[in-house]
């Protein structure tokens, strides 16, 4: 009897050992990439849509800056360099890492650059990647490191994965490191037509409490029409309805409610006016 308890005591470990595991995947492109060190960690991002009127002042314009919502300002011995993101955060299907390769383009950060020679205004990057630095052209490699599934252990309800997207900035001899945190949504969705697998909304509720915003929409055809990022073009005699429902707990993501109380699709907010709004009274 005590070897029976002694073997469940050990494959439960093993349980707990293999649900904690880290899955990390390298890109093979980077020489010795698993022993990389960077030489500054983007650890505490200012916040671009606070800082809008000192940026301008500064010489970057709004239309330049202003589908971004963090930055980072690095200083060199010749000039500051500005690295703007626009998200912290992504969302992704409970599928993303199976497939994370076909996802890689599009869950990369979406990065600017600016340059600031000393005394001089900033500059935004030719080409994504050039700056006239004093009197000579230099240029920046951007390219991501590694991507990392984790498990969240200190969240009560709602999103318990994570995969972290790390992306390398390469100028004048420095390397700095840029995380996208992709969370991964604990539902399935209706995109591919199976009702009966598609979480419902009482089953939503259930795993993040109750919305904190709902919006509701109708469309019919010819309609085509965008709505917080989601697109609709409803066939003909098949309108489509539903609600969009939204999380202070998760400002930048958009859920789609159908009509018969099942999740749709999601989205991340690229918007950004929701989210501003509950990072700012916060």
């Amino acid at each position: 009897m005590r070897s029976f308890f002694l073997l469940a005591l050990i494959f439960c470990l093993q349980l707990q050992t293999a649900s904690a595991e880290t899955k990390i995947y390298y890109n093979k492109n980077i020489k010795n990439s698993k022993q990389f060190s960077a030489d500054i960690i983007i650890a505490n991002p200012k916040s671009v849509y606070n800082d809008l009127n000192i940026l301008e002042a500064q010489g970057i314009s709004m239309s330049d800056i202003s589908l971004f919502n963090y930055y980072q300002e690095v200083t060199f011995e010749n000039g500051t360099l500005i690295i703007a993101w626009k998200f912290n955060t992504e969302y992704v299907s409970d599928s993303f890492f199976k497939g994370m390769r076909e996802y890689l383009s599009e869950m990369r950060p979406s990065i600017r650059l600016f340059w600031k020679n000393s005394n001089e205004k900033y500059q935004k990057a030719i080409d994504k990647k050039y700056f006239k630095v004093g009197s000579k052209t230099e240029s920046t490699t951007i390219q991501y490191l590694k991507m990392e599934k984790q498990d969240i252990f200190d969240n009560a309800e709602g999103i318990k994965e994570k995969v972290v997207m790390s992306e390398i900035i390469q100028f004048q001899g420095k390397t700095i490191l840029v995380t996208l945190d992709c969370l991964v949504l604990p539902f399935k969705t209706l995109e591919k037509g199976n009702w009966s697998k598609a979480t419902s909304s009482d089953q939503l509720i259930e795993l993040f409490g109750l919305p904190d915003k709902i919006e509701t929409y109708s469309f019919q055809w010819p309609d085509k029409k965008s709505k917080n990022g989601l697109y609709y073009s409803p066939e003909i005699n098949h309108p489509v309805s539903g609600e969009h429902w939204r999380f202070a707990k998760y400002p930048d993501l958009v859920i789609d409610i159908s009509e018969g109380k099942k999740i749709r699709q999601f989205v991340t907010d690229r918007d950004l006016t929701y989210y501003n709004q509950v990072i700012t009274s916060n």
